[in-house]
């Protein structure tokens, strides 16, 4: 799956492979979205934000859901992990309208969750139920930038905060050229 923007603030051209890159098809879109509006696209997830809706589809488009949001929405990022897919949305200050949008059955149904603080776009499932993000850095919010962590599906979040002793050699890796 590919968007116009993959991986950046997104229109809604959506094309999709299934023959590793050698040929593309166009996404269809659900009724009510247009070519302008903006996509958000994951490995196994498409999200199209169209205040006051948010269309979703774990299938490439060929189904989409739509669920309704509030109007000030900006933007979500998204993780899949085989059935169990998470969307992290919110305003353009972070905190408008937040909320974890979670299925673990492949889309048949999806909890919605108010987050306790303005979270990132970008959230990394790590196993079922298990997730990982940050405290949103544009957020104007009361909560300092932070590593959050939960293990319940999102119900309940931990702030962690990494400690390094102070003349600790960290080894760096190289990429391979």
């Amino acid at each position: 799956m590919l968007g116009q923007h993959s991986g950046f603030y997104g229109r809604a051209l959506l094309l999709a492979t299934s023959d590793g890159g050698r040929s593309w098809r166009r996404v269809r879109l659900p009724p009510g979205a247009r070519p302008e509006d903006h996509s958000d696209v994951a490995a196994g997830v498409v999200a199209l934000v169209v205040p006051p809706r948010l269309y979703v589809s774990l299938d490439e488009g060929r189904h989409w859901q739509r669920f309704h949001v509030d109007r000030f929405l900006f933007d979500c990022g998204a993780g899949r992990d085989g059935d169990e897919a998470w969307l992290s949305c919110g305003g353009p200050n972070g905190d408008a309208g937040a909320f974890i949008l979670t299925t673990d059955d492949g889309g048949r149904t999806w909890t919605r969750r108010a987050t306790p603080f303005s979270l990132d776009r970008h959230v990394e499932l790590v196993r079922h139920g298990e997730a990982w993000t940050i405290s949103d850095a544009g957020s104007g919010g009361n909560y300092p930038h932070a590593l959050w962590h939960t293990q319940d599906g999102g119900r309940t979040w931990h702030e962690l905060w990494a400690t390094v002793p102070p003349h600790a050699v960290v080894p760096v890796r190289s990429l391979p050229s």
